[in-house]
C-alpha cells in the first residue's frame, strides 16, 4: 500500500500579503537601506543616555585625573614600544633597562607585560654569553664536524684544540684526517 501525499498550493508571498508581486522586492530593499542609519541613531541615543546616567552618579567628574592617567599611560606605551623595538633588534641590554623601568614604575597594564619581557631579556643575555671552551670541547666539536663532512669548520675547531692543548696525539690524528680529506697531505 502506497501513501500518497497531497501537494500544497503554493502562493507567492507578495500575493499572500495583498501586494502586487513586483513591489515586494523594491519595498524590502528600501526598508533595509533606511534601517541602517536608524540603527546608528539608536546606538548613539543609548550611548548618550548611558553618559548622562554616569554623569549623574559622579563618574565623569574626575576628568583631570583621567586625562593625567591617560597621558601617563600613553607615555608608558610609547616607552614600551621602544623597548620592544630594541628587543626585536636583539639589543637585549637596552631593552632590559627599558622594561625594568616600566615594570617598576609604569602603569599596571604596561608593567606586567614589561615584566615578562624583562625575564625574557635576562634569559637571552645569560644565554648569549659564551662559555669558555676547553681543548676537549673544540676536539669534540671538530670530530662532529668531521663526521658531518664540514671540513673547513672541522679544521678550524681542531686547530683551536691543538693550540689550547699542544702535542696531544688524538687531536693531531683528527687534524691529520681532516687535512687528508681536504687533500693537503704535506700538512698532514
Amino acid at each position: 500500500m502506497k501513501i500518497v501525499r497531497k501537494k500544497k498550493a503554493v502562493r507567492p508571498r507578495a500575493a499572500a500579503q495583498g501586494r502586487p508581486s513586483g513591489t515586494r522586492r523594491a519595498a524590502s530593499s528600501t526598508r533595509r537601506a533606511a534601517s541602517k542609519p536608524g540603527r546608528k541613531r539608536q546606538f548613539d541615543k543609548r550611548i548618550s543616555h548611558a553618559r548622562k546616567i554616569l554623569n549623574k552618579k559622579g563618574v565623569g567628574k574626575k576628568t583631570e585625573q583621567k586625562f593625567e592617567f591617560n597621558a601617563q599611560l600613553t607615555a608608558a606605551i610609547k616607552e614600551f614600544e621602544s623597548g620592544v623595538l630594541m628587543f626585536q633588534k636583539q639589543n637585549f641590554e637596552r631593552a632590559g633597562e627599558i622594561f625594568e623601568k616600566l615594570a617598576a614604575s609604569g602603569p599596571i597594564e604596561v608593567g606586567s607585560r614589561a615584566g615578562s619581557y624583562l625575564k625574557i631579556c635576562e634569559q637571552k643575555i645569560a644565554a648569549s654569553t659564551p662559555a669558555s671552551r676547553s681543548a676537549r670541547d673544540y676536539y669534540d666539536l671538530g670530530v662532529a664536524q668531521l663526521n658531518a663532512r664540514e671540513l673547513a669548520a672541522a679544521f678550524e675547531s681542531l686547530t683551536r684544540a691543538d693550540k689550547a692543548a699542544p702535542r696531544r696525539e688524538h687531536i693531531r690524528y683528527a687534524l691529520a684526517a681532516v687535512c687528508a680529506l681536504r687533500q693537503r697531505r704535506r700538512r698532514a
